[in-house]
């Protein structure tokens, strides 16, 4: 939820008290969130990422943490993307999944709706992991699509020498490409989050352009490879 240090009103005039954990449009109290107690570090925010337990059970710097074990949560989570279903959505990417426990997400997903294009919807999940973490992005892959950090590192290593390029995507501990979401960019590596500080940004256009377009190249090869014969 918002962080812990804001209060005001939000969206439609609902307001929220983010240092007493009050958001009574939903409503959430402080019952709903996870206690001091459930999260191993001293601040109750995450400070060991080598900690599944401190990962998914703190706060996010200041952002509140529900804990979405609970029934309640659970339930008001898919009302919510329930009724955005009802409005015509068909998918959903998930910021921080590696912060929300698989069993939890697999829980409220669950819950959903078939859209009103058949089915069920759509789902990619937000995934940091660079192999440096106690998350992997594996524990995931039942829910959807999962995003593929180290994918965008492997190809800024290809434009800066093109004899790299036959190890993108091989090897390395990468997602396959049945479970993949790959991207060169998004709005954190654009700003050197996510990825290590290893990314080409707007900031050498050259070799951004050409990481684009060899990324388009590469994956409509690759689409061309799986299809049947």
């Amino acid at each position: 939820m918002t962080g812990t240090e804001r209060s005001g009103v939000g969206t439609a005039g609902s307001k929220f008290d983010g240092g007493t954990l009050d958001f009574p449009e939903v409503p959430y109290t402080s019952t709903h969130f996870n206690p001091r107690s459930k999260c191993p570090s001293g601040s109750g925010s995450i400070q060991n990422y080598g900690n599944a337990m401190e990962v998914r059970n703190c706060n996010l710097l200041t952002l509140a943490d529900l804990d979405q074990s609970q029934d309640y949560v659970r339930e008001k989570i898919a009302g919510y993307l329930n009724h955005m279903i009802e409005l015509g959505v068909a998918g959903f990417r998930v910021d921080a999944s590696k912060h929300m426990w698989p069993k939890d997400l697999t829980a409220i997903q669950g819950m959903l709706k078939e859209t009103k294009f058949g089915g069920k919807p759509f789902f990619a999940h937000e995934v940091i992991d660079m192999g440096d973490g106690a998350i992997r992005a594996t524990e995931y892959t039942d829910l959807g699509y999962v995003t593929e950090f180290r994918y965008g590192p492997a190809m800024t290593r290809a434009v800066q020498d093109f004899g790299s390029f036959k190890n993108v995507g091989v090897g390395g501990g990468m997602l396959d490409s049945g479970h993949a979401l790959v991207f060169v960019d998004n709005h954190d590596n654009q700003r050197g989050h996510g990825a290590g500080g290893n990314m080409v940004t707007f900031h050498r256009p050259d070799d951004y352009k050409l990481v684009q377009s060899t990324r388009k190249i590469f994956q409509w090869t690759c689409i061309a490879r799986r299809r049947p014969l």
